[in-house]
């Protein structure tokens, strides 16, 4: 039996804002939403499902205001990305990526202490991923890796990292489809333009072709979700998968990235 403990918490990022380096504690629940069916005045309770599913999260940390970090992201409004890894950091670990709000902050003072914050996120549990939601239903094969590990990059590109093989059951993979999640904690251009990254797939591992190209990033912090669907180019989601990333524009060499990439996919 494997067992997982905090050493192994590799990342966790909202809008590419770091916030493993202050999270003290962090929960996530799935749950399947049930109606009550007993009638009136029945003598036992019934229960059914309803074809539901919730995902939750549950995050608390030190209240830190840095420009950039954890409080700024969890003050922004609207849809999020948050993406964690909580198995370890590298490129087929287990990963989490969700779109959408969070429903509550809640800031705790206690003296002689440091403040904390605690946020709440939830989303629906959806087969396909719509905008708020993410990717967990027992009903379907899901697999959900890290693509990219959370680490630094100065290659100016472009470079590919690692191949990571999703095995036999995604071969020509036709009627399912991948979702890519991009979080960037930190850059620096140095008189470029800007960084691209490209989720690539292949059948043989050796010819690569583009699946997920993400919106070139500027400005760190960023985070935003892609979703491919099977039909679009080139045709199908292959057994193969890699990250292409280059930095554009510009001739200075001191230029660098921090960030991570996830890759989700369902398979029918």
């Amino acid at each position: 039996m494997a067992l997982i403990g905090q050493p192994n918490v590799a990342f966790c990022l909202l809008e590419g804002r770091p916030l493993h380096n202050v999270t003290t504690t962090m929960s996530d629940k799935v749950s399947q939403v049930l109606e009550q069916t007993d009638g009136l005045g029945a003598s036992t309770l019934a229960f059914a499902p309803i074809g539901q599913f919730q995902w939750e999260a549950v995050l608390e940390g030190f209240y830190d205001t840095g420009a950039g970090l954890a409080q700024e992201g969890l003050e922004l409004t609207g849809d999020q990305v948050l993406m964690y890894a909580l198995a370890g950091n590298a490129i087929g670990d287990p990963f989490t990526g969700i779109d959408g709000p969070h429903g509550e902050i809640t800031t705790l003072m206690e003296r002689g202490k440091f403040h904390r914050t605690r946020a709440n996120f939830k989303a629906h549990l959806g087969p396909q991923g719509g905008a708020h939601d993410i990717i967990l239903p027992a009903a379907l094969p899901v697999r959900s890796y890290v693509q990219a590990p959370y680490a630094i990059v100065t290659d100016v590109g472009p470079t590919n990292l690692a191949t990571l093989d999703w095995g036999a059951g995604f071969v020509d993979q036709e009627t399912g489809s991948a979702i890519g999640f991009l979080g960037v904690s930190a850059l620096v251009l140095d008189g470029g333009a800007d960084i691209l990254f490209t989720i690539q797939d292949s059948n043989n591992d050796i010819a690569y072709v583009d699946l997920i190209v993400f919106t070139a990033v500027a400005a760190a912090a960023a985070g935003e979700r892609v979703a491919a669907a099977a039909a679009a180019i080139p045709g199908d989601i292959e057994r193969y998968t890699q990250l292409m990333y280059e930095f554009r524009g510009g001739a200075g060499a001191l230029r660098s990235c921090t960030f991570a990439v996830g890759l989700v996919r369902s398979f029918q």
